[in-house]
Formats: structure tokens, C-alpha cells, sequence
């Protein structure tokens, strides 16, 4: 889409030829034509090819004002205008075969809106006042008067405070630059100054801000900005009061890449951080991912997170034996409806919509992996999550059995039946001819190697077993450890849960190919590059349709489990 774009001042105008797929106004400087003025959004509107003509569209929050409507999409013609601000587009005709149209932008229509015209009444003006040198001084006494003597009495004098606030005099609030942010107007500090600011001119220190947010945590120890040429942080280095929009927190990616864009590398030489520019595929390095990875102890086996990249493909040692593709198939595993399994039968997400609920064998498993043993004793079931139980509940459970004669009569008649477990044993346990602590103890020994080996708790779980050992330990179960968060970000899987996909799994298996894995060491989260399939940094978003993603939207400051702010400045007072 080719246009001619002519920039007016209403004095002088700047005419050039323009190209491209969407022409961008705003007060943003990555805009193609920037406008000025407190009604001008970054991105104010998006002028677009449609058919033979042009279309207007606003982003979330943003209008303008056509043929003197509020409107955020609209169809345009030659002859069509409407209003930024005070700023006038005008659609005319280009002349030219070739070139859409030409797209006429007069700055300030009104000319009196200009703060700096210097139209003839203005000129008079001040020509007036710089004549009356008399009234220039008493107006310049008395806004001395207004905006520092009497709001400087107002700070130090609580009770001058309450009197000219009764009789509309102005207070130290006016000093203000902006409203509070809604965590702080609240009573007790709203309208008292002097809770934060100390001394007058004086910035905020950060022990005014610890004294209430004392159980904050910090990013990391604040000895990493000095290993890396960096002073301390502060609060107000991040979190900055009376701004508008009153908000605490930058959401502007500069703020983490005016110091990120560079590689930083540690002290002691151990670890590093990658540039990062952005969130793009080339402003960002790839992800890593939290390995749940057992090292070796003097004590035992102490289960670490360590941190490898995406695109080594490592497998998970979780212990557990799991092939997700079986049980999301519907041919072999279905509901008790007769339908296929969803992703959600097993993974819950808990509140913050971030993680999920804890796979266990009651809530998960159980309703389809009952650990029933006896067809003779249908719903009693072996312990879960106690081996060592589990060959003395077997030798009790026997020793009942063989020690009552109706019992032992009725289980040797059904052992002429085809037992329904997947080996023999249960023939040669239930037609045992001994004493009944014999034969109890037989059919233990024989129901554990079935479950412990062929069946039961082998389908699911790693199990070793040592000859040498008692028979109460002879079978080690090696313990679960499942990976509740890959990575160190913050990602919302609410939000993500739409689309076009039919089902639940659908939308599941867009990033995690859980339908193809066979085995539960295949890692199913996915990097970098299925991520900025749909998202990007800010400054590419508008053009390639995406969404726009900030630093601030995966990576969190304050983050549980890391040192408590207040320790961190007590340590700079004592050092």
C-alpha cells in the first residue's frame, strides 16, 4: 500500500511517500507519523488497505472522533477526516494511479491549542505584562506564597495542616505529581507525607519501605549487582510513586535491558547470564528448564534442580513409568463413560492457574490401577507408598486365610480356576498342602514377586531388589520425583487454554506432544521458538500481530525462597 503522507504545522508542511502494509499514528517514536498531545496514545490508531479503500482501527483504549462520533473502527474514503487529540486527519485523493491515497495530518487544527503559538493576541500579552515589572513581582510573591511557604508550614505543622485544609489553603499536597498508587491510598498514609518522606527533598529511603514490607522477598542477593559493577538496588530504583498512571511497577522492557542487553558474567567465574534484547527469538536466549537430577551425598541421594537448555533434550529422571501416548489413545485406556482420557483426568491446575495439583496414586491413578491381589477378596487392596508393609500385610492376610478351615477349602476349590493375575502363582498359593503358617508365608512370597516383578506396583514403578536382604526389604521402590516448575518464569496456562481445537487435549498437545511420547523420561515442555509462534517483544508486535510480551509477564522480581529485602539492607548498614 503505497500513500502520500503530508505532516502540517499550519505554517510549514513536510510532504513524503510512504509504503508499506499498516500505517502507524501515535506518540510512540517507532510510530510512522508521531503526534503529540495528553489525548495521544503510543499506539493511537492503525491505518490499513481494504479492497480499493482504507480502514481505521484502534487499539484496546484508544479512539478518535469521526464526523463527531467516538468511534475505534471504521471504513475510509477520500473525503473522510477525523480527530486525534487536537491533531486532524484528512483522507484526499492522491492523483496518482498508483499511490491509495494521500493522508493529510494538520498538527493542532485549532492553533490556539499550540502551547507555543504565537499568534497576535498572545504577542500583545505579553508585551503588556513585561511593561507592568510591579505586577510580575507581587504575582510571582504570591505564587511563592501558594506553592512553597504555605505547603512548607503545612509539613512541618500538622495542625497548620488541618486549618488550611478547612479553609481551602493549599497543603504540602500539592507537591504531588501524581495519585498514589491504590496499595498505598489507604488512611495512615494517604494523606500523610511525612510516613514516607522523612525529610523534605529527600528521597524515600528504603528503610521507610521495609518498615511495612518486611517479609518481602528479593530477586536475588545483592551482591550480584556489586560482582557485576552494579550499585545495591533500592526500591525506588524499580518502584516509583506518584506517577501517572499511578502504578508501582515497570512494565517497560527497557528497564531489565538497559542493564541486561549486555553478557554478565559472575565473580567467581562459575556462573553467566546471555544478552537479552527482547522477547523474540533472536533477543532472547533459549530456555532452561529445572532438571530434577539426583546427586550423591554423604547422607544419601539429595534430589537438586539443575539448569540445562532446551536444546540438549536430556531426559526426565523421574522414577516413574508412565507412556502417555497409551492412555491418551482411547484404544486401550478410556473413562468409565467409554471415552478417551483428557490431559485434565490427571493434571489439575491448582489456584494461581500456574501450576498443578500434585499427581498422586489416590487422586490420579487408583480408579483405574487398583491394587487388588485376591479375586477372593474383591476391594481390598495393598499398601500404596509403603513396601515395607506390604509383605507383612500379605503374610497376615494368608495366615487368615489358611488358618480357617471354610477359608482354606473354599480358596483350594477356586484354584482349579484360571486366575484372573498375570502369572500362575496364584495355582500353586491357593492349593498349598502345609501347616498354615507355611503356606501363608508361600503365598506372601509368591503374591510380592507377582507384584513386586511382574504386575501391580511394577507397571508404574523403578524397583530393584537384592537377594541377600531380608524379605521384608528385599524390594526397593525407587521414590517419585516428579517436576512441578520447568522453569523460572511465570506462565499463566489459563489464559492459553483457547483456540479452534475440538477438546481439552487438543489445546494441551499444541505445546506438549504428549500423544506421540511412549515413555515418561521424554521431557514434553516446550522452547523458545513454540513461544514466539504467538508472542514477541513490544516494538514488532503491532507489525507482525502478535502479542505483545514484556519482561514482567514471565519474570517475577520478588520471588519466593530467595533473601528477605529488609535482611539484604540490614547487611549494607552493617558493611
Amino acid at each position: 500500500m503505497k500513500l502520500i503522507l503530508e505532516v502540517s504545522t499550519g505554517e510549514e508542511a513536510i510532504v513524503r511517500e510512504w509504503d508499506g502494509k499498516v500505517l502507524s499514528i501515535g506518540r510512540s517514536p517507532h510510530s510512522d507519523v508521531q503526534l503529540f498531545g495528553p489525548g495521544v496514545a503510543e499506539h493511537h490508531v492503525r491505518i490499513i488497505a481494504d479492497g480499493d479503500g482504507l480502514r481505521l482501527e484502534c487499539p484496546m483504549n484508544t479512539s478518535v472522533v469521526m464526523n463527531d462520533e467516538t468511534v475505534r473502527k471504521a471504513k475510509l474514503s477520500v473525503g473522510n477526516s477525523f480527530y486525534i487529540d487536537s491533531h486532524k486527519v484528512s483522507i484526499m485523493a492522491s492523483g496518482d494511479s498508483a499511490i491509495a491515497a494521500k493522508v493529510r495530518i494538520l498538527q493542532y487544527d485549532d492553533v490556539s491549542k499550540i502551547p507555543t503559538a504565537t499568534t497576535p493576541d498572545n504577542i500583545s500579552a505579553r508585551s503588556t505584562k513585561s511593561r507592568k515589572r510591579l505586577w510580575s513581582y507581587g504575582l510571582l510573591a504570591v505564587g511563592l506564597l501558594v506553592s512553597l511557604v504555605l505547603p512548607m508550614l503545612s509539613s512541618f505543622d500538622s495542625k497548620a495542616k488541618l486549618v488550611f485544609e478547612e479553609y481551602g489553603l493549599p497543603t504540602d499536597t500539592i507537591w504531588t505529581s501524581g495519585d498514589l498508587a491504590s496499595a498505598h491510598n489507604i488512611p495512615g498514609i494517604a494523606n500523610e507525607c511525612k510516613v514516607c518522606h522523612e525529610s523534605p527533598f529527600v528521597s524515600v529511603r528504603d528503610s521507610v519501605c521495609l518498615t511495612c514490607h518486611q517479609e518481602l522477598p528479593a530477586h536475588g542477593n545483592n551482591d550480584i549487582h556489586m560482582q557485576v559493577g552494579e550499585d545495591p538496588r533500592k526500591c525506588l530504583s524499580c518502584h516509583k510513586e506518584h506517577n501517572e498512571p499511578s502504578t508501582l511497577v515497570h512494565t517497560d522492557n527497557a528497564f531489565c535491558t538497559d542493564c541486561h542487553a549486555d553478557a554478565m558474567d559472575w565473580a567467581d567465574n562459575k556462573k553467566s547470564l546471555p544478552p537479552v534484547l527482547g522477547f523474540s527469538a533472536k533477543g532472547h536466549p533459549e530456555f532452561k528448564l529445572q532438571y530434577l537430577t539426583p546427586q550423591n551425598t554423604a547422607t544419601g541421594v539429595d534430589w537438586q534442580n539443575i539448569a540445562h537448555g532446551t536444546s540438549e533434550m536430556l531426559a526426565e529422571s523421574s522414577n516413574l513409568k508412565f507412556p502417555h501416548d497409551l492412555h491418551l489413545g482411547g484404544d486401550k485406556v478410556q473413562r468409565d463413560d467409554g471415552k478417551a482420557m483428557e490431559c485434565s483426568d490427571c493434571h489439575s491446575l491448582d489456584k494461581n492457574g500456574e501450576h498443578f495439583v500434585p499427581i498422586t496414586m489416590d487422586r490420579s491413578c487408583r480408579s483405574c490401577h487398583a491394587l487388588e491381589f485376591d479375586i477372593q477378596a474383591k476391594g481390598r487392596e495393598l499398601h500404596h507408598g509403603e513396601p515395607e508393609l506390604v509383605l507383612q500385610q500379605l503374610t497376615e492376610y494368608f495366615a487368615l486365610q489358611y488358618a480357617d478351615p471354610a477359608l482354606r477349602a473354599e480358596r483350594e476349590q477356586d484354584s482349579r480356576r484360571l486366575p484372573t493375575i498375570a502369572s500362575m502363582s496364584a495355582v500353586d498359593r491357593d492349593s498349598c498342602k502345609g501347616n498354615a503358617i507355611d503356606c501363608a508365608r508361600k503365598a506372601a512370597l509368591l503374591e510380592a514377586e507377582t507384584q513386586f516383578e511382574r504386575t501391580g506396583c511394577a507397571v508404574c514403578h523403578m524397583i530393584t531388589k537384592d537377594e541377600s536382604k531380608p524379605l521384608a526389604d528385599r524390594w526397593h521402590v525407587e521414590p517419585i520425583q516428579l517436576q512441578d516448575n520447568w522453569y523460572n518464569a511465570r506462565f499463566d496456562h489459563t489464559v492459553h487454554m483457547v483456540g479452534d481445537e475440538k477438546s481439552e487435549t487438543a489445546m494441551c498437545i499444541t505445546c506438549h506432544k504428549a500423544d506421540v511420547s511412549s515413555a515418561s523420561a521424554d521431557v514434553l515442555i516446550p522452547g523458545i521458538g513454540k513461544c514466539v509462534q504467538c508472542h514477541t517483544d513490544a516494538r514488532e508486535a503491532v507489525t507482525k500481530k502478535q502479542v505483545s510480551s514484556s519482561c514482567i509477564d514471565c519474570h517475577s522480581f520478588h520471588i519466593p525462597g530467595k533473601p528477605m529485602m529488609l535482611d539484604a539492607y540490614l547487611g549494607r548498614l552493617h558493611d
